[in-house]
């Protein structure tokens, strides 16, 4: 699986790709000279529904430590977020360690949310409500 590294932009976020909205992650109170942020291609063995609701599996990213020597170490299992644009009633997932969670959404207002990542590495995909 191909991975590219991310730049960060003068807000201090990071854009990824993206087959449905928009997104950008922030690292939160982490230290971003200590992590790299990757993109990814979408693995081709992701589950295909949740609770009888089909997933449209739309971007995937990681992030990494950061080696002394500049280098990418292990994923990073910090937390972190994904910002995007609020989309009523979806219900967003990640895949990691072989199971489907849930992720945790804020609304920031201005029709803009946020979901919380824990995990280093995970597809998100959402589910129509």
């Amino acid at each position: 699986m191909a991975e590219r590294k991310l730049q960060v932009a003068k807000n201090g976020m990071f854009s990824v790709s993206s087959r449905g909205p928009k997104v950008d992650l922030h690292l939160g109170k982490n230290d971003s000279a200590k992590f790299h942020v990757i993109e990814k291609d979408m693995p081709t063995e992701l589950p295909t529904e949740w609770k009888g609701a089909k997933i449209n599996w739309f971007t995937c990213f990681g992030v990494r430590h950061r080696k002394d020597d500049g280098g990418d170490g292990d994923y990073a299992d910090v937390e972190y977020f994904a910002h995007m644009d609020e989309l009523a009633g979806k219900t967003y997932v990640a895949y990691y360690d072989g199971a489907l969670h849930e992720l945790e959404q804020q609304s920031l207002g201005g029709g803009k949310m946020r979901l919380r990542i824990l995990k280093g590495d995970p597809p998100v995909g959402m589910i129509p409500p």
